[in-house]
Parts: structure tokens; sequence; C-alpha cells
């Protein structure tokens, strides 16, 4: 898919300006395994045996633990990005990026406290941290970063207010983002924001938030909430479970997914924008949703590209999926749904891909899916927040 986005740049009149990057720019999972340490605990990834809870790090091992740490995610990111096409692109053109918990290691933050809290969650979290600044956001001098404390970003560009949302740095079970982190974004929201935007494209002012994780998705909450409990196997149980909370229609996350709508919406009539777009990921799958409120003319549309690199489900895997989910999601004072994706006429891509926005000519702003083996792109124009 690289070398796709590379043929496509080089194309005249088709270069892009801007790579957002929404997490799982590199897949620590492997940590389990090649880090010796960790590898000689023997739990893998399934992270529920009590040897981690238990596991204590005197003074000498944490630091043998971290230096063995800081050489997996150094050479993890020279291997992950060596790939002559993606070196090209992330050269060629500005790149913005926002982790998501493979960055970590999967489910970062959706484990109990008793993992959470452990020794060995607690010496890896820093490492990939620092790493993570240095080589996705330039740096704690990048002057994006609404906070030194986490990594959400603001930036303007021509007639885009594009905001970045860290969901991961103090993700728990109960809470996708802290309190202070969304008292950092109003603060964001409270400025003039498109005050440079030029004379020609001030009618076309669009409020474009990165959310790795979608707001509107399949929602498959209600199946596993009820099976869970009934899956006789402990260690099975808590993989599911964590894929479960990572997603914002799960139970502990519903108030949370509302007030996120709110500050949405109501930043998009603040603001006055004619499109307030929500770009995502993490799902191994793209689509596109529409998002309302209950008996209300502004509209939000979610677009999710995922992934570049890592397959989708396989036609087994994705008719289960589409067979055990709902595409529409309701929750107090709005409507989720995903939509065919225009020409596309499926509300879910299971092929590799990635997303495009484009401001059309004598049109509004489209979104494109660029797929693995197939010459069309699948376009779908963005609805209109306030017409």
């Amino acid at each position: 898919m690289w070398k796709k986005m590379k043929e496509n740049h080089l194309r005249p009149g088709e270069c892009f300006h801007l790579l957002l990057m929404g997490g799982d720019q590199i897949y620590a999972d492997s940590i389990w395994d090649e880090v010796p340490i960790i590898n000689s605990l023997k739990v893998k990834s399934k992270l529920t045996s009590k040897v981690v809870e238990e596991f204590s790090l005197t003074p000498r091992l944490r630091q043998e633990l971290t230096d063995q740490l800081k050489k997996f995610y150094e050479q993890l990111y020279i291997d992950s990005w060596s790939d002559s096409d993606m070196s090209y692109m992330m050269a060629s053109v500005p790149t913005v990026m926002m982790w998501d918990d493979h960055d970590i290691f999967d489910g970062w933050g959706s484990y109990p406290d008793e993992l959470q809290n452990s020794d060995l969650f607690r010496c890896i979290y820093p490492v990939a941290n620092r790493y993570f600044e240095i080589f996705q956001t330039r740096t704690s001098s990048n002057i994006s970063r609404i906070s030194n404390t986490h990594f959400s970003m603001h930036f303007s560009f021509r007639n885009y207010e594009v905001i970045l949302l860290d969901n991961r740095t103090f993700r728990t079970m109960k809470n996708v983002m802290s309190p202070s982190q969304y008292y950092d974004l109003g603060k964001v929201l409270d400025k003039a924001l498109f005050s440079e935007v030029p004379e020609e494209l001030s009618k076309q002012r669009t409020l474009c938030f990165v959310v790795p994780v979608p707001i509107a998705h399949l929602d498959y909450s209600h199946l596993v909430e009820r099976l869970l409990p009934k899956v006789p196997k402990k260690e099975f149980r808590h993989s599911m479970n964590d894929d479960a909370i990572d997603h914002w229609d799960h139970y502990n996350h519903k108030a949370e997914q509302k007030k996120l709508l709110d500050i949405l919406f109501d930043a998009g009539e603040k603001h006055n924008a004619k499109y307030v777009c929500v770009v995502s990921g993490d799902v191994h799958t793209a689509g596109a949703a529409t998002i309302t409120k209950t008996g209300g003319k502004r509209k939000i549309t979610q677009v999710i590209s995922s992934g570049t690199v890592h397959s989708g489900p396989n036609r087994w895997e994705f008719a289960l999926m589409n067979l055990v989910t709902t595409p529409k999601s309701d929750i107090t004072g709005y409507n989720l749904y995903l939509k065919n994706f225009g020409n596309f006429r499926k509300h879910t891509i299971n092929l590799r891909n990635f997303g495009i926005l484009t401001k059309a000519k004598h049109s509004g702003i489209v979104a494109s899916i660029e797929m693995e083996n197939r010459e069309n792109l699948a376009h779908r124009t963005l609805n209109k927040f306030k017409n």
C-alpha cells in the first residue's frame, strides 16, 4: 500500500500535502518474545498470569530490563520503517502521528489495575513513551502539542483546524481520556480558530478530529458483554475483554462517548464549521459513519482507514463479524450509523487500504479509500455539518 501511495503522490496534480497517521505505526506485540527478561516469564500476550502481577524488579533488574526495552523499541522502529516506499513518503510529505495501543503493546490501558500498575508495565511504558516521542512526535519541543503531560495536538492547515486526541497516555478500564486532557482540549476549542484562513477558503471551514479508535463503529458490545461471563477459560475471557473495552461503545465508556460527541458538535457550532470530520483507524477495516443529534440537522462524518500494512479479517471472519454486529448504535441524544462507502456498496471494507481527503473542484470534501488489489477507489462526499 505504501508503494501505491507513492505512485499516487508522484502522479501530476495529485501530490499529498499532509499525512495523518492515527496509531499503530509500529506493532510492539512481539515484546513478549523478543525481550529476554520478559520472555523468561512465559506470559506471552495474554497478560492474565499472576506472574506479571507479582513480578518484582530490583533496581539492578529494572536497569537491565530498561536497556533491553530500549534496544527492542529502537530496532522495531528501524525494522518497521525501513520499507523504501514508506521511507520516501515520510521524507517527502509533512507527517503528523498519534499513537494507539500497539505502539506500546496490544490493549495498553484496557487491562485491570493490578496489571497496569505492575512493576513490569511500569517499566515498559516510559520506554515506549520515549521512543514514540523521538520517532513519531519529533521530541517534546513539538509546538503542536497542547500539553507536556500527554500527546494531544492541534495545528492549523489552510482551511483545516486539525486536533489529534491522545487516547492512550491516561487510559484506564474506566476512562479513555483524563479530566486534564478534556480541560486542555477545552482551552484549544476556546481559541479563535480559523483566524488565518485565506479569504477564498473562508466558506470551507473544516474541523478535523483524529480519534484513533472510531467513535462510531460496528456495534457488538451487547453480544460480547452477554457472552463474556459465560466463557469458561479465564485467559481467553481476559483477551476478549481488553478488545471490547478498547471500543467507545463498551458500557464503561458510554458516558464518555456522549461527552466527546457533545464537545464535537458544540465546537462545530461555535466555530461556524462547514464540515466536522472524525478520522479514525485501529479496527482493521475501513468505512465511514454518519453521526447526528437526535432530531437535529447537523451531521458529522467519520472516516475510518485501517490498516495500511496489516491485513484485515479474512472472508470468514468478515462474514462472522457482520453477522454478530449491527452497523447502527444509539446513545442518549445521538444516532451513529455506518453507511455504504459511496460507490463501494459495503459499509465495511476488509482490504488493506489508506484514506484520502480531497477538496473536489466545484464540490465539497470527498473521502476516498484506496484499496489493495483494486484499480478503482471508493469515494464518499463528506456530510456538511452546516449548509
